[in-house]
């Protein structure tokens, strides 16, 4: 019964760490999406805002993710409360795919988050034309 409740009490320590990373990960999104949609000189100001429907979607993307780490939390918070050291490790079970979506979503994130720097920068230097710039992110 000892090894159990150790067992128990490891993962749920590496759970809450893991939901930690990516809470941290969706601050930092939150506040890059954030910066980007007041980048008057970039994505913000150059073509009347054409380009901030993909600083929305990141944060409609961002808000997802939020939520998934909200029902997390919950889990992990009811597994926490269980006496049963069996029952704790099915709660974490049952938060561990919104866990590792919310790991997923984070890093898919970022990609788009670098995909609209790129785009920033590229609007504030004009290197490309800006109809040229829309349809090339609109591949992405």
């Amino acid at each position: 019964m000892e090894s159990a409740w150790r067992n128990a009490l490891a993962a749920q320590l590496a759970f809450r760490g893991a939901v930690l990373d990516v809470s941290g990960s969706t601050r930092r999104l939150s506040g890059e999406f954030s910066r980007l949609a007041a980048s008057t000189p970039g994505i913000a100001g150059r073509a009347s805002g054409l380009f901030v429907r993909y600083v929305d979607h990141g944060v409609q993307q961002l808000r997802w993710l939020d939520a998934e780490l909200a029902a997390t939390t919950r889990l992990a918070n009811a597994a926490s409360e269980v006496k049963d050291p069996d029952m704790q490790l099915a709660l974490l079970r049952l938060a561990g795919p919104r866990l590792e979506a919310a790991m997923l979503g984070s890093l898919l994130l970022a990609v788009w988050l670098d995909f609209l720097h790129l785009t920033d920068v590229a609007l504030k230097q004009q290197f490309y034309s800006v109809e040229r710039l829309f349809v090339d992110l609109d591949r992405v």
